[in-house]
């Protein structure tokens, strides 16, 4: 699966690694990550050999499923553990020492780590003093910071009453202290001048939030990687096409689906996946693509009768 992508993908790493070209945010060589033996357990690999190059300014997007490895990739990159496989180009290239690099990375980890007696305005002044931000820089810093995720509002107000969605806004404020030149937002729900690493288990997210080029992490490894269109013709099962039925006003109720269903069991020989009142999904395959477009151009009247 995409053997021939992740190939090149490795053969590009190491060239720039040999040039030592700059204007890269990073680039993964080789990296492995393996956990002991625990509990009579056998040692786990939980990253595979994965070499990748996000330059600076890209906003990447790491798919893949539960146990894929994508947490483990983004505790290796954000140097929470030692990887002496791994560089960060923009980092290396300006400044000196791992604690200089850190202050150079942004993290919004899977799980928010936050204190319920906190507020937003207290976590923020918190983070930016142990990121070493100059005191004086501190209060407009966090200010910027929750106008930008929207929480000036509640400012004041402890964290533990916050709702789910209010808690990741301001785990992603305290990811972007500092104006960090790489950030990783580890499943989350801003970019300027720097480069974002999100990790996400749908292609749709990664459609909506991320730039052009999308990987997939699989057992460890990194399986596949290109743009998303690329991807999908690949790899994909085909369209997803969702029909809505206009609400018929005089008894409330939907169009009936059976005339549509006939007609894409007809003409495409597919069946419903998914049948609601008020709409209807059908799944067309590759192989289908032209014919579903010469249906539908043909059809277009007929299409018209069932109100959708």
């Amino acid at each position: 699966m995409g053997k021939i992508d992740v190939s090149q993908e490795r053969e590009k790493v190491q060239q720039l690694r040999n040039e030592g070209r700059a204007g890269h945010a990073i680039l993964c060589d080789n990296l492995k990550k393996v956990y002991p033996s625990r509990d009579g357990n056998p040692p786990k690999m939980a990253v595979r050999g994965l070499y990748l190059d996000v330059p600076s300014g890209e906003c990447f997007g790491m798919l893949g499923p539960n146990g894929a490895g994508k947490t483990s990739f983004i505790s290796m990159v954000s140097f929470t553990k030692t990887v002496p496989q791994t560089k960060v180009i923009e980092c290396q290239r300006s400044s000196v020492g791992m604690s200089n690099i850190r202050k150079m990375i942004g993290v919004c980890p899977q799980f928010d780590i936050l204190w319920d007696a906190l507020s937003s305005e207290e976590h923020l002044h918190l983070f930016a003093s142990i990121k070493g931000l100059p005191p004086a820089s501190i209060k407009p810093i966090a200010e910027k910071l929750l106008s930008d995720v929207k929480l000036t509002g509640t400012a004041k107000i402890r964290a533990g009453s916050y709702c789910g969605g209010m808690k990741r806004r301001l785990s992603v404020g305290i990811a972007l202290i500092g104006d960090p030149k790489l950030v990783f937002l580890d499943e989350p729900e801003s970019k300027k001048g720097r480069a974002i690493i999100l990790t996400m288990h749908s292609m749709e997210e990664a459609d909506i939030l991320g730039d052009r080029i999308i990987g997939i992490m699989a057992k460890g490894r990194l399986r596949c990687i290109g743009t998303s269109i690329r991807l999908k013709s690949r790899f994909g099962t085909g369209f997803i096409t969702t029909v809505s039925f206009l609400e018929n006003k005089n008894n409330g109720a939907g169009t009936s689906p059976e005339p549509l269903k006939r007609f894409f069991k007809k003409h495409l020989k597919v069946e419903p996946i998914e049948e609601k009142k008020a709409f209807i999904t059908f799944v067309i395959s590759h192989d289908k693509e032209k014919l579903l477009a010469v249906t539908i151009f043909k059809s277009s009247r007929n299409l018209l009768d069932f109100r959708l």
